[in-house]
């Protein structure tokens, strides 16, 4: 799959060079600062949902996908935090087009590369101990990323725009802290540009990240 690189992904790699050469990882953590840089790595799962019956030779196929990023992280209050965030993000959603006549499936990706930008609101909750929850929600826009052999097929997808909502926890440790989060993400608007497949389609999913920041 050829994909151009976009402004956008450029942004993304310098992004990641940025945090990796500023973070604190190798330094011991000071709890006082008020902004943090981390990455976040994660795996999810896509939930396409159309609004109406797709014809017999037509059908969604959800399936495993991957991201690699960075983000920032901004005290406001002692537990309320903002989170910019940017990554690259591999999908494996898309179609089965059955053919009639000879029973063949073809299988159509349907954004199978975004750059996903958006923000996070976190609450946190004071505990003694050094795991400490917190509840998150944002908005996220997924941008897909289109190459020339993409635009030659017919199914071409609009940005994605997405609520996200997640829970996790945070563990303190001497030079970072780690935060796996689990997050459900549900999309606002239709992503189907094709004619020929009637009907609204939204882009959900549900993740599982895991974020080290320092």
């Amino acid at each position: 799959m050829k994909i151009l690189l976009k402004p956008s992904l450029i942004a993304l790699i310098i992004l990641i060079t940025v945090i990796s050469a500023n973070s604190q990882v190798f330094q011991p953590l000071d709890l006082n600062n008020k902004m943090l840089s981390g990455i976040i790595i994660g795996t999810d799962y896509s939930l396409l949902q159309n609004n109406e019956m797709l014809p017999d030779s037509i059908s969604l196929h959800n399936n495993v996908g991957y991201f690699v990023g960075g983000l920032v992280e901004k005290r406001l209050f002692k537990l309320f935090f903002i989170s910019p965030k940017i990554y690259l993000s591999i999908n494996e959603a898309g179609f089965r087009i059955k053919n009639s006549s000879t029973g063949h499936i073809e299988k159509k990706y349907f954004m199978p590369i975004t750059i996903d930008y958006g923000v996070d609101f976190i609450l946190k909750i004071l505990n003694e101990s050094n795991y400490h929850p917190h509840i998150s929600a944002g908005i996220k826009t997924k941008r897909p990323l289109v190459g020339k052999a993409e635009r030659e097929l017919d199914l071409i997808p609009k940005p994605s725009y997405n609520v996200d909502i997640g829970i996790g926890i945070s563990k303190k440790i001497k030079y970072f802290i780690i935060s796996p989060e689990i997050k459900y993400s549900f999309g606002l608007n239709d992503v189907n540009s094709n004619g020929s497949i009637k009907g609204s389609i939204t882009y959900n999913s549900i993740a599982f990240a895991l974020i080290l920041k320092g």
